[in-house]
C-alpha cells in the first residue's frame, strides 16, 4: 500500500533533517517533489525541490499545473499533481511532504476524493524545541532577523491552527541536537508501522 507523509512544523524545526535520515534509513520512502521560486539551500535534499523562476511558476499556476500553491513573502511554492499520483498511483511506498498546515488538510481532502482511504496520510507536527533554538539555526542557515520575525509571527500559531482542524496530526517533540535525531525517527516510524 502507498501512504503519504506530511511534516509540517516552525521554520527551523528540523523537518528537511528528519526527512533526511528517513529517506536513508529506508528504502520505502520518497520526497515528492514541490516546486519553488526561492534560491537552492544546502540543507535541501535531492528531489526536494525543483527551482524555477517567478515567471515560470506564474505559467504553471495559469496552466493549473499544481494541486496548490501558496506564497511567502517574495518567494512561492507549489506542488505538481502529477507528483501526488506518481506515490498514490504505486502499490507500495511513502511519499514525504513538507507542508503547511492549511495544505495538510487539502491534501488529505484531495487524497480522499481520488482514492478513498486506500492511500493514508500521515500527518506529523514536530514541536518546536523551543525559539531561541530556532532562530539560531535560521541564523546559522542565513535568513535575515527580520525574516526570523516575520516568519516566527505567522507560525506561531500552527499549533492551534492544528488543534481546531479536522485532520488528525501526532505531535512529536522536535529534538534540540542532532544527538536526538534517532528519537524523532523512531517516532516517526512508529507512527508508520503498520503500513
Amino acid at each position: 500500500m502507498s501512504a503519504i507523509l506530511t511534516l509540517t512544523g516552525m521554520s527551523g524545526s528540523g523537518k528537511t533533517t528528519l526527512a533526511g535520515e528517513l529517506l536513508r534509513q529506508r528504502s520505502d520512502v520518497r520526497m515528492i517533489q514541490s516546486v519553488t521560486t526561492r534560491c537552492r539551500r544546502e540543507s535541501d535534499l535531492p528531489g526536494e525541490y525543483e527551482y524555477v523562476s517567478k515567471e515560470d511558476f506564474e505559467r504553471f499556476v495559469r496552466a493549473q499545473f499544481f494541486l496548490w500553491h501558496v506564497s511567502r513573502g517574495d518567494v512561492s511554492y507549489g506542488t505538481d499533481r502529477n507528483a501526488v499520483f506518481d506515490v498514490c498511483d504505486k502499490p507500495r511506498g511513502i511519499g514525504i511532504m513538507i507542508l503547511v498546515p492549511s495544505k495538510v488538510h487539502e491534501l488529505a481532502e484531495f487524497i480522499r476524493g481520488q482514492y478513498g482511504l486506500t492511500v493514508p496520510v500521515v500527518s506529523i507536527y514536530l514541536e518546536s524545541p523551543g525559539e531561541a533554538v530556532l532562530r539560531e539555526r535560521l541564523l546559522r542557515r542565513g535568513e535575515s532577523a527580520v525574516g526570523i520575525d516575520e516568519r516566527m509571527s505567522l507560525e506561531r500559531t500552527w499549533p492551534e491552527e492544528i488543534g481546531a482542524s479536522s485532520e488528525a496530526f501526532h505531535f512529536i517533540p522536535g529534538g534540540k541536537t542532532l544527538e536526538d535525531l534517532p528519537q524523532v525517527v523512531a517516532a516517526v516510524n512508529d507512527k508508520l508501522c503498520g503500513l
